[in-house]
């Protein structure tokens, strides 16, 4: 199934939306369904590293294990 339309960009905010998810616990799926993205977006954001988006979504994890 083809979407049209533009393409999510990842943001600042985006990314501080993404980080307080992390920060509480949620996965990938959950938080691509939060913040209203298709999930097929952050999961290829994140096989791409998009951005650095693998290594940022790294660093909250381990963010969020020393809390």
């Amino acid at each position: 199934m083809n979407h049209l339309g533009r393409p999510t960009e990842l943001t600042e905010e985006l990314l501080a939306e993404i980080r307080t998810l992390v920060l509480l616990g949620k996965n990938m799926k959950e938080t691509a369904e939060i913040i209203g993205i298709p999930y097929n977006t952050i999961s290829k954001w994140s096989s791409d590293n998009y951005g650095n988006f693998a290594d940022t979504w790294i660093l909250y994890e381990h963010e969020r294990k020393l809390q």
